[in-house]
């Protein structure tokens, strides 16, 4: 399908306008005389109940122009709020908060004799349907959860990265400084509705936090990303004029790092952002050990690749840049232009043995990649009315991915095998969305069109086979979303069509696939502090382009890797019953999941000529059914101990076209953390659990950890061991009842057994204010259209 180019030269000048147009609008608020007196404004915000609001926004504004904030805050737990350094004069008060009417009130400052003023929220007739869960920090909507930090949680969390423990299902892992659902898959992370990740969470104060949605079903804008679930989590409204969060974790007996960097500055309605993440890996003692065994000429050959020292080493740099303009209740502007550096090598050592004999052969393989990955992302916001708006963004991604690799073979009596490859690829992608919000009584509708163009243009030269292929991949997603609720009823209703489009001359590959995206999300509250809900929907699925390459990749003599053209979508069916309880001293969510998914893209091994080739096929189906539950227990007032614990019982049907796979597996996970006074001591433990995928078991290694943490207002200073139990870490995985060959792989890096670490974390605020809005859309391509063998 031809990409329509004059349509998107049109479209990027449009945004360029608006780019300019932002800028234009940009101006500065007055800067009064630094001799004039200031003054404080106390108050308190509560219910119709006589009960304090927690996380209210406050703020006073210029009554001639109200989008200039002038001072800003949230109220504490007890719902009490401070405005410090108030100049003298006449301002607009007021006070929102989520679920509540806001309040705008008129006053004069300096109050009287500074009497705290004390204010009644009354509850929206518009909000949507929300179950709140009593004696907790906790609200639950048709749609998503929020969650509100408890004060033990901002107080000895050292950034919002750490305080995501408090949301059931989900796992942090702090070696990679990764966040997955707990049965491993992707989530989507956004900050204000921005799109983001686990680098930004690093640096984001604890304190800073106003709430967390969680959405388990992510919704509709969010259907063909791939993901588990969505994390939003929402900053102050009002946050300091500027910021700068440094966070730093680095072994220094071990080549490992993570750092981070971030600093905003505000100046009139305009917000100017730079972050840098950097991570890297050095390790020098790393062994790869695998062996094979088949039928050769009717004889059996076991085939033990025995490792040595094998080094492995990688730098991630990310640099990013953000800009936002608005004006409060007209419109928000945002640009960001965001650049991924990525730089990995390693090299494998091993000596081989056939039938338990060594020949004097060994096998040598070196392999080094390279990416650089800019992406620009526009996005404009327009309220029309009071309860509707419009929204656009626009994301444009420009992928160059190179791959080399190199392996030799030696035996004494056989010529040598030797392969090299180098793969040469780029890909440049275009996501443009727009998204039409209604408000009316107690519902929600969103309706909104995504579309994706993407080119891509891969070289391949090897010992094997000299290939150029170029290609052309297009999307039109279409969906209608509503929320709302009746009584202890809430529910989320979607329906989407999805139209997906592929074209490649060398792969001899077009296809038009059209698909249906129904979701239901159904809850009742039983009562105050419990709700049932029901989920379920259609999920279509659509391979990656680095999935249908025909390139081929040798693992050894025996062994290769290769995509398929001949794939096509699927779609996969789930459905979900949880039950959640929230009480003062713990929360409980226990669920049973299944899915069905015909003609499902696995992995499956096939015999090409002389070699092994592990390949992707449409099989028969796949089905999965599973119980869990999700425990976090605070059984003391003072939370000097708190207790999280997860267990999932799951079994796996893989029906293939030439196979039947099912397995029962399990996996659990606990943290137990003790507080005293501003110490924290963390002990962690996950154990390795199983993940089957067609004719390949996955073994996802064990994890544990300890840290000692100390936080004293805006430094937060660690130190800790990582695998305090294991000599090693280790990845393992195997062929499973595969008809034509067994495999066993297992790495081991020891540079991370028993590792010391230390973690340093410094932020701190300066400036005037700035209210910061959410946004609705955010988009981003992570796939480079490059096959990789593992």
């Amino acid at each position: 399908m031809k990409t329509n180019w004059s349509f998107l030269k049109k479209g990027v000048l449009v945004i360029s306008l608006l780019f300019s147009c932002g800028v234009l609008l940009a101006d500065e608020a007055p800067q009064p005389p630094k001799s004039v007196p200031v003054f404080r404004v106390r108050g308190r915000i509560i219910d119709e109940e006589k009960q304090p609001i927690p996380f209210s926004s406050v703020y006073v504004t210029d009554l001639e122009n109200t989008s200039k904030i002038v001072k800003g805050t949230l109220s504490d737990l007890r719902g009490d709020f401070i405005l410090d350094k108030v100049h003298r004069g006449k301002y607009l008060l007021i006070l929102a908060s989520t679920g509540y009417k806001t309040v705008k009130d008129t006053i004069m400052i300096p109050l009287s004799d500074s009497i705290p003023i004390n204010y009644t929220l009354s509850p929206s007739i518009n909000k949507l349907s929300e179950v709140v869960v009593k004696g907790t920090l906790t609200k639950r909507y048709a749609d998503k959860d929020v969650y509100f930090l408890p004060s033990s949680v901002r107080k000895n969390s050292s950034s919002a990265f750490d305080a995501l423990k408090i949301l059931p299902y989900i796992t942090i892992d702090n070696v990679n400084r990764k966040i997955s659902t707990a049965n491993g898959e992707n989530v989507k992370i956004l900050i204000n509705g921005i799109n983001s990740d686990e680098s930004e969470l690093l640096t984001l104060k604890p304190s800073d936090i106003a709430k967390i949605e969680y959405y388990d079903l992510p919704p509709s804008r969010f259907a063909t990303d791939n993901v588990g679930s969505v994390i939003n989590v929402i900053t102050k409204q009002v946050t300091q004029g500027g910021t700068m969060f440094v966070n730093l974790q680095n072994a220094p007996f071990t080549g490992f790092g993570n750092d981070q960097l971030r600093v905003k500055y505000n100046k009139g309605n305009n917000q100017f952002t730079f972050a840098y993440s950097g991570d890297y890996r050095n390790y020098k003692r790393r062994d790869a050990n695998s062996s094979y065994s088949y039928m050769e000429n009717n004889n059996l050959v076991d085939k033990v690749k025995v490792g040595l020292d094998s080094p492995f080493e990688y730098t991630d740099h990310n640099l990013w840049f953000g800009f936002i303009n608005q004006q409060t209740n007209k419109y928000v502007f945002s640009a960001s232009l965001t650049t991924g550096i990525h730089t990995g090598s390693s090299s494998i050592a091993q000596n081989i043995l056939l039938n338990n004999v060594s020949y004097g052969s060994k096998s040598i393989s070196s392999n080094s990649d390279k990416e650089y990955r800019p992406s620009l992302d526009l996005y404009f916001e327009k309220k029309i009315t009071k309860n509707q708006d419009i929204t656009f963004d626009v994301v444009s991604t420009y992928f160059h991915i190179r791959q080399s690799s190199n392996y030799l073979e030696q035996a004494i009596n056989d010529a040598p095998f030797i392969n090299s490859g180098d793969i040469n690829g780029n890909k440049f992608s275009s996501i443009i969305e727009g998204i039409y919000s209604i408000r009316k009584g107690k519902n929600l509708l969103n309706v909104g069109v995504r579309g994706y163009f993407a080119n891509s243009n891969d070289k391949f030269l090897g010992s094997a086979n000299n290939e150029f292929i170029s290609s052309k991949t297009n999307s039109l997603y279409e969906y209608v979303e509503l929320i709302g609720g009746i009584h202890k009823w809430s529910y989320q209703l979607s329906a989407g069509s999805i139209y997906n489009g592929f074209q490649s001359v060398q792969l001899q590959k077009k296809y038009n696939f059209f698909s249906f995206r129904p979701s239901l999300n159904v809850s009742y509250a039983l009562n105050p502090h419990s709700q049932l809900k029901l989920t379920s929907l259609i999920d279509p699925y659509m391979p990656q382009l680095s999935q249908l390459s025909s390139n081929i990749i040798f693992e050894d003599s025996i062994m290769a890797y290769a995509g398929n053209p001949a794939l096509k979508p699927y779609n996969k069916y789930e459905a979900s019953l949880t039950y959640a309880l929230n009480m003062p001293k713990y929360n409980l969510s226990t669920s049973l999941n299944g899915f069905y998914a015909g003609s499902i893209i696995l992995p499956e091994y096939m015999k090409e000529n002389s070699y092994f080739v592990q390949t992707f096929v449409n099989q028969k189906w796949e089905k999965k059914v599973s119980m869990d539950m999700d425990l976090h227990l605070s059984p003391f007032k003072s939370k000097w101990v708190e207790l999280d614990m997860y267990g999932e019982l799951y079994k796996t049907i893989n029906k293939g076209i030439d196979f039947e796979n099912n397995r029962v597996d399990y996996q659990y996970q606990s943290s137990l953390t003790f507080n005293y006074s501003n110490f924290s001591w963390i002990c962690y433990f996950q154990n390795g659990y199983n993940d089957l995928q067609g004719e390949i078991l996955q073994m996802n290694a064990a994890t544990t950890y300890t840290s000692l943490q100390y936080k004293k207002n805006n430094l937060t200073l660690a130190c800790g061991l990582y695998y305090p139990f294991e000599k090693s870490w280790n990845s393992t995985s195997e062929s499973y009842k595969s008809p034509i060959i067994q495999i066993k792989e297992r790495t081991d890096i020891y540079d991370n057994g028993h590792m010391l670490f230390f973690n340093l974390v410094y932020n701190f605020s300066f400036g005037r204010n700035y209210q910061v809005s959410q946004k609705k859309i955010s988009n981003q391509d992570n796939d480079p259209g490059i096959l990789q063998a593992k």
